[in-house]
């Protein structure tokens, strides 16, 4: 295949997920707000903002990871990937444990740093708690999920990352 066509595909892939986020944002907003009241809705927004800081530890391990295993996979030496990768599956597991903590020190905090009371305690917990456990298995899967990166597998990349944002 042509590098041409291979990066028609990429580009391809990317806006299609792009505009698949976007179609699901547009279509879950209303449904939640509706089955969970105004409060409930503005708990599940607070909740995903702390998300978002687990999230950007995420896209640091990501990016790093990608240029990486990028590198060494292009290699000419094969022990050099083989390696990186190796490191890479041992330190994403000790990075997501790390988040997995500071998970549950947000949890153990919730009535104090979110000012949340009432029968939304429990609820914000669980949501956290959640969110916690997603973060912690994407983090450390971080190297097998890369590799379809790495590899230009695109549209396999893409549904991932789809569903990854659909959670």
């Amino acid at each position: 295949m042509s590098e041409a066509k291979r990066g028609l595909i990429r580009i391809c892939a990317n806006y299609a997920r792009q505009v698949a986020v976007v179609l699901l944002g547009v279509a879950l907003l209303p449904l939640l707000v509706h089955s969970l009241g105004e409060e409930g809705f503005g708990l599940v927004m607070l909740m995903g903002l702390t998300a978002g800081v687990a999230g950007a530890l995420n896209q640091i391990v990501v990016g790093s990871l990608s240029r990486e295993l990028g590198a060494a996979f292009n290699s000419p030496d094969p022990q050099e990937f083989l390696r990186t990768y190796n490191t890479a599956v041992v330190l994403s597991p000790l990075v997501a444990l790390l988040s997995l903590i500071v998970f549950g020190v947000l949890i153990a905090l919730v009535p104090v740093i979110f000012n949340v009371e009432g029968p939304f305690v429990n609820a914000a917990r669980w949501f956290l708690g959640a969110q916690g456990i997603f973060m912690f298995f994407t983090v450390a899967l971080v190297p097998m999920f890369n590799m379809y990166l790495i590899s230009e597998r695109m549209a396999q990349y893409n549904l991932w990352i789809t569903c990854q944002r659909s959670s």
